[in-house]
C-alpha cells in the first residue's frame, strides 16, 4: 500500500509530550534562506519518528511531505516514485492518486521531483524517515542530488539510525545542518515518569530513576518496560532485575539490532561486552580479528549502540542494555567461552598494570584463586585508585570463599569507604576474631599489624567514635611497613588522628602521603590526604591554604564520582567553617548544604558540627534566635559516642556563647562556659568564655581573665579566639576611657583578622566600638581597606536595630524602667495595644524574646548607652 508510505505516522499509545524537544525542532525547522537539513540520528527505538511526526502535527499550517522509506525504495526508480508521491500530497492533494508512474526512467523522475520541489510553497518541509534503509544502494544517489542543490526556505528532515554518508560536513560548513541526536531524544526521569503514568503504572521516584539509568533513557526499552509492568504485581522486583535479558527487551534487540549483524561483527561485539570501555587492542586479542577497529567503526554506524569514547577512537563503549543482553545470551549458550573471554581479558589487563580492570574481569570469570591473589597483592593500590566497583564485584564472587581474614579486612575497609558501614564492620569483626584466635600479634608481619590498626581507626572514625579512633590512629607506625601504598594509607590515618594533638606532625604525614599518592597515580589516597590537610589548615587558620586543598578535593571528587565520600564531606566542612569565620554567611550556607548532602545519617560528629555552622550562618543572616537555638541543640543533644574533636568543641562553644550574649541570654552564656570547662581546660578559648561572661555583667575582672590570652600564655585551639580576645579588651578599655589601649587592641585585632581572614568578629562589634572605629577611620594604614569593609557591613541584629522607628526608640527608652505597658502608653499618649505592637517589633528586630533580653541587647549594641532626647509628640 504505497499511499501509507506518504502518511504522517499516528501517535503511538502512551505518547509523552516533550516541550523541550518540540522547541528544539521548532528552532531547527524554521525556514532558512538557503534551505536547511535537519538530521535526526539515533539507534532504533529512540523515538525519532514519533518526535518528528508530532512536530509536524503541531504545525498543520506548514506544508509537509512525508516519506517512510523501506527496503523496496532502494532502487532509484522506486525511490523517485515514492518521493514524487509524497510531494503530490502537498502540491495537489485533491487530485493526488498514489501509485506507480507510467514513466519509470529515474532521470525523468528526478527531473519531475526537482520541478515539484521548486513548486512547493514557501517554508515547506520534506521528511525522509528511515534513511538508513537506502544507504549503500542506488537510491542514495537520489538523496545526494536532493541535498546537493538546496531549495531556498525548504527544510529537509532526515531520520536515520546512523549518520548517512551524504556530505554532512559540507552541509555543516555551509551553515545548513542542524542535528538532533541521542542526547536530545533520550528520556530523562520526568519524561519516563509521564510515560509510566500514561500506561497506568505507578512507580516510586527511585524506581523511575533506576530504569532510566539502566536504559540510559532509551525510549523503546522504557516503553517495553512500561508494557511489561502493566501485567505484573511485583513492580519492585521487576525494576531491580530489569536488564537486557528481559524478554521484551531481548526480543527487540535481536529483531532490530543483532539480526542485521554478520559473524565478525557479533564476535567483536561479544568482546565489547566483556569489558567496557573496550580497548581496540583487547578487541583484537579476544576476537582474533586483526581489523577489529574497522569492525567497531561499522558497529557504531550500523547500531549507534557502540560508540567511541575518545577522539583517537581507541576505546569503545557498548550500550548497557545491549551489553547485558549479549552477556546473558553467552551465559546461556556458551558459558565456557564467556569465562575464557573474561580470564584472557584479566590476564591482558594485569600484564599492563591495569589492576581494577583485571580484578573485575577475574571476578566475572569466577576465578577465585586469581581474585584472592590480586587482592592480597594489589588491594591497597585499588583502594588508592578508588576502584570500589571492582572490589564490590570481587566481594560478590568470593561470597563465602573469602577464607583469608586479610582479604576480609580489605573488603571491609572498602565497604567502609563506599559508605556501607554495617556490612563493612561485619567483615572486619569476622576477620579480627579469626586473627585474634589463630595469629598471635607477635607472629604477624609489620604490614598486617599496621593494617589492622588502620582499619580499626577508620571504622571508629566513620562511626564518630573519635576518642577511640584517635587513640588507635596515633599508635600507627608507617615506618613499620614495606609496601608503598600501605605506607601512604598509614600516614593519612595517623595524620587524621593527630589533627587535635600534633598539628605539625599531622601536616607532615599527610603531605608525604599526598606526594606518594600523586607520584603513583592513586587519586583516592590523594583525595584523603588533601582532605585532612584542609582540616589541619582550618585549625591553624591558614585560610588560603585551606581553600586550595579543599577545592582540589572537591574538584577531584566531582571528576571521579566521589561526591558522597566522607573525605569530600570534610573538605566541604572546612570550606563552610572558613566562610563562617570570614563573615560570609550566605556562602557558608551554600557549602554547608553540600556537606550535609554528603554526610551519612549515622555520622553524629559531622552532623552536629554542621548544625553548629548552620546555626552561626542563620544568626549572621538575621535569624538570631533560630541560629542560637540550633547551635545550643547541637551541644545539648550530643551523645558520649559522638564526642567532638577538641577544636570543633572550642569553635562551637565560642559561637554559641556569642549568639547567646547577642540575644541577651546571659544565663545560657554562662551555661556554655560551665559545660565546656573540663574539655577546654588550660586553653585560651575557656579563658575567653569566662571573660565574656564577666564583662556581660560589667565585671572589670574580665581583663585579668583575658590577660593570659593576650600574652599568648594559653594554648589557642582556634583562630577565632586570637581575634576575639583583643576586641573584647578594646571594648573594656573604651568603656573605661582608655582610648589609647582601645585603639592599640583594635589595631591588633584588625591585623590578626587580616592575616587569618577571620573577619566575622569585626562584623559583630558592639555599637560603641563600631563608632570608635569609624571615628578613627583612615588611621590604620594598610588595614584601612579592612576597616572600610567592616564599616560598610554590620551584624544582623545591629543592622536591624538601626531600623527601629522613632516611636519604637521611644518605647525602648522606657523599657529599662519599672513602668507597665499601660504606664508607657500614658507617657507617650498612645493606646496600650500600640505600645505592645511596638514592643513586639522591637523584640523581633533585636532578635530577642522578652523585655529583659531587649534591654540587655540594646545596652550591648549601644542603643541605651546614655540618655537620648525623646521624640516630640
Amino acid at each position: 500500500m504505497r499511499w501509507a508510505k506518504t502518511m504522517v505516522p499516528l501517535r503511538p499509545p502512551g505518547f509523552v509530550e516533550r516541550p523541550t524537544l518540540d522547541a528544539l525542532l521548532d528552532q531547527y525547522g524554521e525556514a532558512h534562506e538557503y534551505g536547511r537539513v535537519v538530521l535526526v540520528s539515533a539507534p532504533a527505538g529512540q523515538g525519532k519518528t514519533a518526535a518528528v511526526a508530532e512536530w509536524t502535527r503541531r504545525h498543520p499550517e506548514t506544508p509537509t511531505a512525508w516519506v517512510s522509506l523501506e527496503p523496496t525504495d532502494r532502487d532509484a526508480a522506486c525511490w523517485w516514485d515514492t518521493v514524487l508521491g509524497a510531494l503530490d500530497t502537498v502540491l495537489d492533494p485533491v487530485e493526488h492518486r498514489p501509485g506507480p508512474r507510467r514513466d519509470q526512467d529515474p532521470m525523468v523522475m528526478a527531473h519531475e521531483a526537482h520541478e515539484a520541489l521548486e513548486a512547493l510553497p514557501d517554508g515547506a518541509v520534506l521528511v525522509l524517515d528511515d534513511v538508513h534503509e537506502i544507504v549503500g544502494h542506488p537510491a542514495l544517489d537520489g538523496l545526494l542530488a536532493l541535498l546537493r542543490h538546496p531549495r531556498p526556505r525548504l527544510t529537509i528532515v532526515l531520520c536515520s539510525r546512523f549518520d548517512p554518508p551524504v556530505g554532512l560536513e559540507r552541509l555543516r560548513l555551509h551553515g545548513r545542518l542542524a542535528q538532533v541526536r541521542v542526547a536530545q531524544l533520550s528520556f530523562d526521569r520526568d519524561d519516563a515518569a509521564r510515560l509510566f503514568a500514561a500506561h497506568g503504572v505507578r512507580l516510586a521516584e527511585d524506581e523511575v530513576a533506576t530504569l532510566v539509568d539502566r536504559t540510559e533513557g532509551w525510549v523503546a526499552a522504557l516503553r517495553l518496560a512500561a508494557m511489561s509492568l502493566q501485567e505484573l504485581e511485583d513492580v519492585s522486583a521487576f525494576v531491580a532485575d530489569f536488564a537486557g535479558d528481559d524478554r521484551s527487551v531481548a526480543d527487540y534487540l535481536v529483531d532490530e539490532v543483532l539480526a542485521v549483524l554478520d559473524e565478525r561483527q557479533i564476535a567483536v561485539l561479544e568482546t565489547g561486552c566483556v569489558s567496557t570501555p573496550l580497548p581496540v587492542e583487547l578487541a583484537v586479542e579476544l576476537s582474533g580479528i586483526d581489523d577489529a577497529a574497522i569492525v567497531l567503526d561499522r558497529l557504531e554506524s550500523a547500531t549507534a549502540l557502540v560508540n567511541a569514547t575518545d577522539r583517537r577512537r581507541t576505546l569503545f563503549r557498548t550500550h548497557e542494555l545491549l551489553r547485558s543482553h549479549v552477556l546473558a545470551r553467552l551465559r546461556r549458550r556458551d558459558p565456557a567461552r564467556l569465562a575464557d573471554l573474561h580470564q584472557r581479558a584479566a590476564s591482558w589487563y594485569e600484564q599492563r598494570g591495569e589492576h581494577p580492570q583485571a580484578l573485575r574481569c577475574a571476578a566475572a570469570a569466577g576465578d577465585v584463586p586469581t581474585v584472592q591473589l590480586l587482592l592480597r597483592s594489589r588491594a591497597i593500590e585499588l583502594l588508592g585508585q578508588g576502584a570500589f566497583d571492582a572490589l564490590l564485584h570481587t566481594e560478590r564472587v568470593l561470597a563465602g570463599a573469602a577464607d583469608d581474614p586479610r582479604v576480609r579486612l580489605l573488603l571491609g575497609l572498602s565497604a567502609l569507604e563506599r559508605g556501607d558501614l554495617d556490612h563493612g564492620e561485619r567483615l572486619i569483626d569476622s576477620a579480627e576474631r579469626e586473627l585474634a584466635a589463630h595469629r598471635p600479634l607477635g607472629h604477624q608481619s609489620g604490614n598486617l599489624v599496621v593494617f589492622r590498626r588502620i582499619v580499626a581507626a577508620r571504622a571508629a572514625f566513620v562511626r564518630g567514635r573519635l576518642p577511640a579512633a584517635i587513640a588507635v590512629g596515633a599508635t600507627i607506625d608507617p615506618d613499620a611497613v614495606d609496601d608503598v601504598a600501605l605506607r601512604a594509607l598509614a600516614l593519612i590515618t595517623r595524620g587524621t588522628a593527630l589533627l587535635a594533638s600534633d598539628r605539625d606532625q599531622s601536616r607532615r604525614d599527610c603531605q608525604e602521603a599526598l606526594t606518594l599518592a600523586e607520584s603513583r597515580d592513586w587519586p583516592y589516597l590523594a583525595l584523603q590526604a588533601q582532605s585532612t590537610l584542609a582540616l589541619a589548615d582550618n585549625h591553624a587558620g591558614e585560610r588560603a591554604r585551606l581553600q586550595r586543598h579543599a577545592r582540589a578535593v572537591i574538584a577531584r571528587a566531582r571528576a571521579e564520582g566521589w561526591g558522597d565520600s566522607s573525605w569530600t564531606l570534610r573538605a566541604w566542612f572546612a570550606l563552610a567553617t572558613s566562610e563562617v569565620l570570614r563573615g560570609r554567611p550566605h556562602e557558608a550556607t551554600e557549602r554547608i548544604a553540600h556537606a550535609e548532602a554528603a554526610c551519612p545519617p549515622d555520622h553524629p560528629h559531622f552532623a552536629a558540627a554542621l548544625a553548629v555552622l548552620r546555626g552561626a550562618a542563620e544568626h549572621d543572616t538575621g535569624e538570631t534566635f533560630e541560629g542560637w537555638r540550633r547551635i545550643r541543640h547541637a551541644r545539648t543533644s550530643r551523645s558520649e559516642d559522638s564526642t567532638h574533636e577538641v577544636h570543633t568543641k572550642a569553635l562551637a562553644a565560642l559561637l554559641e556563647q556569642q549568639a547567646a550574649l547577642a540575644g541577651g541570654r546571659a544565663r545560657e552564656a554562662g551555661e556554655v562556659t560551665r559545660a565546656m570547662s573540663a574539655d577546654l581546660a588550660g586553653t585560651a578559648e575557656l579563658a575567653l568564655l569566662r571573660a565574656r561572661n564577666q564583662w556581660s555583667v560589667r565585671d572589670v575582672r574580665a581583663r585579668r581573665t583575658l590577660d593570659p590570652v593576650l600574652t599568648g600564655e594559653l594554648r589557642a585551639l582556634t583562630s577565632l579566639v586570637v581575634v576575639e580576645a583583643p576586641l573584647l579588651d578594646a571594648e573594656i578599655a573604651l568603656e573605661r576611657g582608655e582610648t589609647s589601649i582601645a585603639r592599640d587592641r583594635l589595631r591588633r585585632a584588625l591585623a590578626l583578622a587580616h592575616r587569618s581572614d577571620v573577619v566575622r568578629p569585626l562584623r559583630h562589634l558592639p555599637e560603641a566600638l563600631r563608632r570608635f572605629l569609624a571615628e578613627h577611620r583612615g588611621g590604620f594604614a594598610e588595614l584601612d581597606p579592612l576597616v572600610d569593609e567592616v564599616l560598610t557591613g554590620s551584624a544582623p541584629a545591629v543592622a536591624a536595630a538601626h531600623h527601629l522607628t522613632a516611636r519604637e526608640r521611644d518605647v525602648l527608652d522606657l523599657l529599662p524602667t519599672m513602668r507597665s505597658s499601660a504606664d508607657i502608653a500614658h507617657d507617650l499618649t498612645v493606646s496600650v495595644n500600640t505600645v505592645k505592637t511596638h514592643q513586639r517589633a522591637i523584640y523581633q528586630k533585636l532578635g530577642v524574646e522578652n523585655r529583659r533580653q531587649a534591654v540587655t541587647r540594646a545596652r550591648q549594641i549601644g542603643l541605651l548607652v546614655s540618655e537620648r532626647p525623646r521624640s516630640a509628640h
